[in-house]
């Protein structure tokens, strides 16, 4: 009774020693039919998406007969593919969000990449009036790097401040004389 509630179970057939069908439930394949008699060792055979178990049946007193045992293996080859398509689903989904993560780190990037240069650009043109280049919250390489074009600057902006006092001394001394 507890063989018929299993679904995965296709058949499950005894024979006695001579080869007769002592009890069956299900029908077996006819190649495991040849397989009834002479067994001394378990076998598992496996006949496409079925699997069969054949083993012989001892007692103390000797050699009493063969169960075979045949097995669906529908559900678990159907679980096999769903396990798959669930995979590659969750491999999309890890693939979709990487880049969509890698897109988002790259416009960081590149828009912080721009302002540097942006503002550099203007510095080498002679405008010295720009703002320094926001570095916000970073500790990176970019906001170093940011960090260190806002000093040179402020330094280069000291120095055209000191020149431009010196050269309106120098010019006040000359006029003087």
């Amino acid at each position: 009774e507890s063989v018929a509630q299993d679904q995965d179970i296709e058949s499950l057939t005894l024979f006695t020693a001579q080869g007769e069908v002592l009890r069956a439930r299900g029908s077996l394949s006819p190649e495991l039919f040849a397989r009834k008699t002479g067994v001394t060792a378990p076998e598992v055979v496996r006949l496409g998406e079925r699997i069969a178990v054949v083993s012989p049946v001892v007692s103390l007193e000797g050699p009493r007969g063969t169960l075979v045992l045949q097995l669906s293996l529908q559900r678990v080859v159907a679980d096999g593919r769903e396990v798959q398509r669930n995979a590659a689903l969750a491999g999309l989904l890890a693939l979709i969000l990487g880049a969509a993560g890698a897109s988002w780190i790259a416009r960081s990037l590149s828009r912080r990449l721009r302002a540097v240069a942006d503002v550099a650009e203007a510095v080498a043109a002679g405008d010295l009036d720009q703002r320094p280049v926001d570095v916000g919250q970073s500790r990176d390489e970019i906001g170093s790097m940011a960090a260190a074009f806002n000093a040179m600057l402020s330094q280069i902006r000291e120095l055209v401040t000191q020149i431009r006092r010196s050269a309106h001394e120098e010019q006040a001394r000359l006029e003087g004389q």
